[in-house]
């Protein structure tokens, strides 16, 4: 299921999750367009949503014109990066209906988006604030 290397765009700052609101953001840190071998680990950011802390993804990243690709990082990294990148493409593209974005992100990492979920369940029009 997983590529060898998971990829997303994230120019120019590296994403955070909020495990208390489900928020999914910019996490302060800034990159360049040529950054190879970035370490991350044990980092946090302030949520801009709940203002509690989100946790920045864990691994080693290389990033190439605005594009975060996964090194070397812990599988529920990848997972999250990934799976959540494909789900909101797909939804944002229109491939998929926002109650079936719902039900795949719920599949695909339930311990990191409930609350986010919880928030399309009432307002599917809310998909397209994870665009910014």
């Amino acid at each position: 299921m997983l590529a060898s290397s998971a990829r997303i765009a994230v120019w120019p700052k590296i994403p955070a999750f909020c495990p208390h609101c489900g928020a999914i953001f910019g996490s302060g840190i800034e990159v360049g367009s040529q950054v190879r071998s970035l370490t991350l680990s044990g980092n946090k950011a302030g949520c801009p949503v709940c203002g509690e802390w989100g946790d920045i993804p864990d691994g080693v990243f290389d990033v190439t014109d605005g594009v975060l690709e996964v090194l070397s990082a812990p599988a529920v990294t990848r997972e999250r990066l990934e799976g959540l990148r494909d789900i909101l493409q797909s939804a944002h593209h229109g491939s998929i209906a926002a109650p079936e974005a719902v039900e795949q992100l719920e599949r695909a990492a339930p311990e990191l988006v409930d609350p986010f979920l919880n928030r399309l369940k009432r307002d599917p029009a809310a998909l397209a604030s994870i665009r910014q």
